[in-house]
């Protein structure tokens, strides 16, 4: 007769299995097979950096061939070696030359050396980079079958005293790379930012934001662009950020709200609270095709103008978004493919019959 208590722990052990897998967040894609080409080229940058400063090696050319060579076509894209190689402008025997004089004094600075320490020490050599990204690229294969994949490199840079976000280069699409720039990724607090860089938005250089602000850049490069020829108007862009929104939910559904609308908790807050006070606010200017109405809305600002300190930014891409995931709920035979193709955003206000929450 088996004893009583094994009994109750092998059930509450198949409790617990039951649970875990019912648990599991990425189990929708775990069928997907996905093999990422992935290499931490900041490291070969590192070790580069680190034999001319502590080494006391001088010859760059030599540096080059033992460290960075083995990503030669990485860093002939990076560093727009392979643009001027197509244009004809170097000859294919200057190209190495060339990016070792040019990479070799960047690499030989003390203090850039130091900066990349600071990333190792962010990100270690074992940093699970592939197991955050894999399951928001497997979701983009899963809507987008036909997208091609590329391959995945690191890189770090100098900060340029006037720069601004949009110069910060924490995402690099290279055609066939795409690169985190882990220097913007080393929390807020870093004192080495370009000091122009508002605070809101160094609240997103952390590592949290890695998987989110690539997710970002995919949408930015999915969703097709508002025809600006046509005079939009603030729906048309609203829907437009709704539809690029809900891709990114669709890419990262356990990531919080806040974080994908780069939004704070309490900005996050603030919107669920007054969202029928937004939709209020804004329909007035639905059909506006007005610059600076449109600004008001939609671009990144600590807040919106016209509203109250406290309110979230960007509120027309919160609604947007709004409106569009009332619209996938009422239509569960679009799929997220034929939603991104999408450019009647009228005819997708309509159908969407939103209706804002109010908590006042």
């Amino acid at each position: 007769m088996l004893n009583k208590s094994l009994i109750n722990c092998c059930l509450l052990f198949f409790v617990w299995a039951l649970f875990s897998c019912n648990n599991d967040p990425d189990a929708d894609v775990k069928d997907i097979s996905l093999s990422l080409d992935f290499v931490r080229t900041d490291s070969l940058m590192f070790a580069a950096s680190d034999a001319i400063v502590n080494g006391g090696e001088t010859d760059f050319q030599k540096v080059y061939e033992t460290y960075l060579r083995p990503e030669k076509a990485f860093f002939y894209q990076w560093t727009g070696i392979e643009e001027m190689l197509r244009g004809r402008k170097i000859s294919a025997e200057m190209s190495d030359t060339l990016i070792a004089r040019n990479l070799g004094p960047l690499l030989a600075d003390p203090h850039f050396f130091h900066l990349l320490d600071t990333v190792r020490e962010v990100f270690p050599y074992d940093y699970p980079f592939e197991k955050e990204i894999l399951p928001p690229l497997k979701r983009l294969i899963k809507y987008v079958p036909d997208v091609e994949i590329p391959a995945f490199r690191t890189h770090v840079n100098g900060y340029m005293p006037e720069g601004d976000l949009r110069s910060a280069d924490q995402m690099v699409f290279l055609g066939n790379y795409f690169s985190f720039g882990l220097h913007y990724f080393l929390g807020p607090e870093l004192k080495y930012y370009p000091p122009n860089i508002p605070q809101f938005q160094k609240k997103r250089f952390s590592p949290e934001y890695l998987n989110v602000m690539m997710v970002h850049e995919i949408a930015e490069g999915t969703v097709p662009p508002v025809d600006l020829t046509n005079q939009p108007t603030l729906l048309d862009q609203m829907i437009r950020l709704g539809i690029k929104q809900y891709f990114i939910h669709q890419l990262l559904p356990h990531t919080p709200d806040s974080l994908l609308l780069l939004y704070s908790s309490e900005q996050m807050r603030w919107a669920d609270y007054y969202e029928a006070r937004i939709y209020k606010e804004l329909s007035e200017s639905f059909y506006s095709i007005d610059f600076l109405v449109q600004r008001d809305f939609l671009t990144d600002k600590p807040y919106t103008t016209s509203l109250a300190l406290e309110s979230a930014p960007r509120l027309g891409e919160y609604l947007g978004w709004k409106i569009v995931s009332s619209y996938m709920e009422k239509k569960p035979g679009e799929t997220l493919s034929d939603l991104i193709e999408r450019k009647d955003y009228e005819a997708i206000f309509k159908a969407a019959r939103y209706k804002p929450l109010s908590y006042e």
